[in-house]
Formats: structure tokens, sequence, C-alpha cells
């Protein structure tokens, strides 16, 4: 399993108290769980109990704190990253860069049915940051503050989608439109459907009109419905070429 830096490492102040509990009072833990890396099986030694791996630990919300910071490293930070990003790009006018896939002959590679240039690499979010913040990441807090107060600790989820390519295919655009036209709902009962389906977040974003009615936020919900289906029609076509003439 991959080593999650500590709330201390990762300058986070989340303003917990902890009991530590006494080596001498430490438990062994004894049941064998097995684990894949690197291709090989791996047979761990791990607690039994949420009591036993407090107790390992040495305090009494070990298990709490841990859990809390697995499911913020690997879900939600991920969804901040592209969020902000985006959010910063929309705001400078920097985008990330984009590299296209090129034939032999070094002309971009058109999709078989939207024609579009199909999207070979994207600026990372680390290195976009880089590129845009320099020494200064602290000057763009005040957007990411208000990224944060989207973010949605989940512990369901345990994947949170890629992000998509930047110039998302047409055909997945218009599908999401045709669900967003169908009517908040839908759109919700849909988003729900894809997540639960491949375990990742799809949400429908609101905004209000101008009589203070809820509709949908549609570019948002576009690019989110849009890289759900695109996740949802790539694992289905990916499992119908090892299924082909065995179904």
């Amino acid at each position: 399993m991959e080593e999650l830096p500590s709330t201390q490492q990762a300058g986070m102040d989340l303003g917990r108290s902890t009991v530590e509990i006494p080596s001498s009072s430490l438990l062994l833990a004894e049941l064998n769980a097995t684990y894949k890396s690197l291709g090989l099986n791996v047979v761990v030694s791990v607690p039994e109990s949420v009591d036993e791996y407090n107790q390992l630990a040495g305090t009494t919300d070990a298990a709490l704190n841990d859990a809390t910071d697995s499911t913020v490293y690997r879900s939600v930070l991920n969804v901040f990253r592209e969020a902000v990003v985006a959010a910063i790009a929309e705001d400078t006018g920097t985008a990330r860069i984009v590299k296209y896939k090129l034939d032999a002959e070094g002309n971009p590679v058109l999709d078989d049915e939207t024609k579009e240039k199909i999207v070979d690499t994207e600026e990372s979010a680390g290195a976009y940051m880089r590129r845009v913040a320099g020494d200064s990441p602290e000057k763009f807090q005040s957007i990411a503050d208000s990224v944060a107060k989207t973010l949605v600790f989940d512990p369901k989820v345990k994947e949170r989608a890629a992000a998509g390519p930047k110039d998302l295919a047409k055909r997945y655009k218009e599908a999401a439109q045709g669900i967003i036209d169908a009517g908040l709902e839908v759109a919700q009962a849909v988003a729900s459907e894809l997540a639960s389906k491949h375990s990742i977040v799809v949400e429908v974003f609101t905004t209000e009109d101008a009589d203070g009615e809820t509709i949908i936020d549609q570019p948002k919900t576009i690019e989110s419905l849009g890289n759900a289906i695109r996740v949802d029609q790539t694992k289905v076509n990916l499992a119908s070429q090892y299924t082909k003439g065995l179904v």
C-alpha cells in the first residue's frame, strides 16, 4: 500500500487531540491479509479490529485519523487539484499545455467520429502551478478557498475519476447535454448511477437564475457528466474486446 504522509508532515492542523496508549498495552496483530505489489502477493499481518489498530498506533483515535487522511489524500485532493487548476486557468487566461497525437508526417491525428484532434498528453496540475505561480502559490489562495467549499468528503468513493482530456470529444458533450436537457432530477439520477457503477464522483453543479430558482450549471456539469460517460464507454468497449465470442 502507498505510504501516506502524516497530518503533521502534510502541514495540516485539524485541531485533533489524542490520548496516547502506553506501549506496555500494545497488542500483536495476528490477522494475515494479502496485498498486491509489483505483480506479487504480499502477506501482511494486520489488526483485526479498530481497537487493535489504535493500540498498535499508540493513540485512541488513530484509525479514524488515518482513514480520514487516506480519503482526503486519495480522493478529495485529487478533485481539488483539477478543480483549482481549472479555476486558475479561467481567472488568469493561462490554459494548461496540451499536446496532440501526431501521425508519421507530424500532422494531428483526428478522431474517426468527431474529426477532432486527439489529445495525447496534458500538462499536469503540479507543472501548471509551477509555471503560473512560481514560488508564490499563495496568491491563488482565495481561489483555492472557493474551490474547497465545493469539495465533498465521501469515504464510499474509493477512486476519483481521472481528469478527462481538455478537449472532451463532441459526442460526450452532446450526450451530457441531452441528459441536462431532461432536467435536474434526471441529471442527478444519471450522475448517481454512473458514480455507483464505476466508483467515481460525478457531480451535477447547480446555480440560481434571476428569479432565485435552482438550475443546472451547464458548462461545469457537461464536463463532469461528459467525462463520466467517457469512462463508462471506455470500460464497456474494453470489456467487449475481451468477452467477444465468449458471451
